[in-house]
């Protein structure tokens, strides 16, 4: 329990701006999760980013398509990359904190990891 304790203590002290990063180094990789679980997030995420942007989805089978696309290609590539990393990537891509933006499409998304 002290050991607890101690890293809640580390965790506290750190400046607002980088928690985000060591809490998505906490979260499972993407090799040791199921690959349907994983679909799921990625969508999840893509779907947040399109309303961030204020975008519409006009077709769910595109996006379905894109997060298929996006974690094959990861999965292989990256597959250490955790789900934390993925969520914080896109969300900041949406909201513009990794560049500019020309809509979102697989190569975006690929871009923001």
């Amino acid at each position: 329990m002290g050991e607890l304790i101690k890293q809640s203590e580390v965790f506290e002290k750190i400046p607002a701006q980088y928690k985000p990063y060591i809490e998505a180094t906490q979260t499972p990789t993407l090799i040791s999760q199921e690959r349907v679980e994983n679909l799921k997030l990625i969508y999840g995420c893509i779907v947040e980013a399109i309303t961030l942007k204020g975008q519409k989805l006009d077709d769910d089978k595109a996006v379905k398509y894109m997060a298929e696309q996006f974690y094959n290609e990861v999965i292989v590539k990256y597959p250490n990359t955790r789900q934390g990393e993925i969520r914080s990537a896109f969300r900041k891509g949406a909201l513009g904190e990794l560049g500019e933006f020309f809509g979102i499409n697989a190569s975006t998304l690929y871009n923001w990891l």
